[in-house]
């Protein structure tokens, strides 16, 4: 599993608990992006929507 980014968590975390912050990508994604790296991201988002802290 990757490493979970301390700083994803500390800046978005706040904004989740104000509301109106939605996290996801409005068509930012390269078509050339690695399936590690998008792996990467699904798993930062789901665990940072889910209330995890690193």
């Amino acid at each position: 599993m990757p490493r979970l980014e301390p700083d994803l968590f500390r800046e978005f975390t706040p904004l989740l608990g104000e509301g109106g912050f939605i996290p996801m990508l409005n068509h930012a994604v390269l078509p050339d992006i690695s399936r590690d790296n998008w792996r990467h991201y699904i798993h930062c988002r789901r665990a940072l929507l889910a209330g995890h802290t690193v």
